[in-house]
């Protein structure tokens, strides 16, 4: 599914729901920019006779910019206060900071390409704190006090607390909070019990599946 359209994420739950394909693709860009990528593409298997059968692993959507002001790191740490931890650490970091309903700004490596942040430029906050929908939407992204966050959910659990057949790994399917989770979940689900997830395994993003497994281990919930 490609294009515009594709970002209708309550249309593209009805397609897969529908059972009129076997199998759907959903792009993380999802737009007319994909048609110089399809020209590519199209010159290169086509007119150069290479054999192409799909791609059959994960589409990493980590492929934008790498962040504009990283010349400035020197001077940011110089004007802020500032820590520096070793990686391995980030992931019961992470968990802490957002068990204790504080809200992190994630900034690494390369940007996802396309709308969705998916882990390298995302926002990280306690969903199960019922203030928090408002809290980020009044004092972060300064939007309409009703509308939800989305939430990341480690693949393998996003059955259990969502109605996702198939994995979401770039955020481009709109279902639905099951029912006995709805009141635990207020700041990541809609008003018709809607929620855009984006589930992540180990391969996917690392940092964010581990911080995800902390997480749980102190909420009991591998959401954030």
């Amino acid at each position: 599914i490609v294009g515009g359209c594709a970002l209708n994420g309550i249309t593209n739950y009805e397609i897969e729901k529908s059972g009129l394909f076997s199998k759907v693709h959903f792009i993380p860009n999802p737009s007319d920019c994909g048609l110089a990528g399809g020209a590519a593409l199209y010159v290169h298997y086509c007119l150069h006779n290479h054999h192409f059968s799909g791609r059959r692993s994960y589409y990493s959507p980590y492929l934008g910019e790498l962040t504009f002001d990283r010349d400035k790191f020197k001077e940011l740490k110089e004007r802020y206060p500032n820590k520096t931890i070793e990686e391995a650490s980030l992931p019961k970091i992470l968990a802490k900071l957002v068990s204790q309903d504080l809200i992190v700004g994630l900034v690494r490596n390369r940007y996802e390409i396309g709308p969705r942040a998916l882990g390298n430029r995302s926002i990280l906050c306690n969903p199960l704190n019922p203030n928090m929908r408002e809290i980020l939407n009044d004092k972060v992204k300064h939007r309409e006090w009703y509308r939800p966050f989305a939430p990341m959910v480690t693949e393998e659990d996003s059955h259990k607390y969502f109605t996702n057949d198939n994995p979401v790994p770039y955020m481009s399917v709109i279902c639905y909070t099951r029912d006995e989770h709805q009141d635990k979940l207020p700041s990541i689900t809609h008003v018709d019990g809607s929620t855009r997830i984006q589930t992540v395994s180990l391969s996917q993003n690392t940092l964010i599946y581990r911080a995800l497994k902390e997480f749980e281990k102190i909420s009991g919930c591998p959401i954030f």
